[in-house]
């Protein structure tokens, strides 16, 4: 059996086991028909050929690569698993959206959109996912939109203070304080306690750590003695929360006071004996220093200062 092919081409074949094929080269882009008919050996010719039409187009432009909007950051960190991907595709003609990577699956493209559940990652880790859409009638594949996802449960340690150098912190007529200190770069230090800032005029505050560092400026207006307390945990950026660190700032105003010794007089004082076994009496009037006052915690009485009495 001989089996022709004609139309824009005309070459034959011989029917072998029932089949046969035929090689079609065309280098330019266009609409090509062909008609398929075949002769026995008796001569008898096909009554009815078959036809085959081909569109050979270069240019076919692929599908638009569908975006990814749920979720919206990229890439994305959290301690719980993400319910779904999803985003826009396109519908102007059936699509399919493939989802390829550290987790598969698919769906329709409908109403211009997609979602593809998802399921918790076996551990913690860095995960990517890839979207594509795929033109049914075409068969033809678009490019890929990457996720990654960043999967972390582990709580960041505590923080660490390099300001103040001890707790309590110990002040005398000092308003302000700096607290800082170490942290889990791009976390989220929080800040909570008696009144954190004047301005702020609230019990809690937070700050950004840049570069492991953060600090915050504490204000507490007044001077009165009085004892603040405040506590700082940090954030990561996958919502993991860390222990709590405390620290105290007592503030002595009385203190300062102390500081430097003072004198007084001219005055009377009653005899005493200075302890090198010769006494001072009388009532001449006198020059004296005091000692400065012994730091006592507040709400406490402070001990005597001691005092050197020199005849005016």
């Amino acid at each position: 059996m001989t089996v022709t092919l004609g139309g824009n081409d005309s070459p034959t074949a011989s029917c072998t086991n029932g089949t046969v094929q035929f090689t079609v080269t065309k280098t330019t882009d266009g609409s090509y028909n062909f008609t398929l008919s075949q002769t026995d050996r008796a001569g008898n010719a096909t009554i009815t050929a078959a036809t085959i039409a081909w569109t050979r187009d270069t240019t076919v432009t692929l599908p638009p690569t569908p975006t990814i909007t749920t979720p919206a950051a990229n890439p994305y960190y959290s301690n719980t698993a993400l319910a779904g991907i999803g985003g826009a595709c396109e519908s102007a003609s059936v699509h399919t959206i493939n989802l390829s990577g550290a987790q598969t699956g698919s769906t329709a493209c409908s109403g211009s959109a997609y979602s593809i559940p998802l399921s918790a990652p076996s551990a913690d880790g860095t995960y990517t996912l890839f979207v594509s859409q795929v033109e049914n009638a075409t068969g033809l594949n678009s490019s890929s939109t990457t996720l990654t996802w960043i999967f972390d449960t582990v709580a960041p340690a505590v923080l660490t203070l390099s300001t103040p150098t001890s707790s309590p912190m110990v002040t005398t007529g000092d308003i302000t304080m700096l607290i800082s200190g170490s942290c889990v770069t791009d976390a989220t230090v929080n800040l909570v306690g008696d009144t954190v800032d004047e301005a702020f005029s609230g019990t809690s505050t937070s700050t950004t750590c840049v570069l492991g560092l953060f600090t915050f400026t504490v204000t507490q207006p007044g001077g009165s003695t009085e004892v603040f307390n405040y506590t700082l945990t940090q954030t990561d950026k996958a919502g993991n929360l860390s222990d709590a660190l405390t620290h105290q700032w007592i503030r002595d105003p009385a203190r300062a006071a102390s500081q430097s010794p003072a004198p007084f007089g001219p005055s009377a004082h009653k005899p005493i004996d200075p302890g090198f076994g010769r006494s001072i009496g009388g009532a001449l009037p006198c020059w004296a220093l005091q000692s400065p006052l012994p730091w006592r915690p507040p709400g406490r009485a402070a001990p005597e200062p001691w005092r050197l009495f020199v005849p005016s």
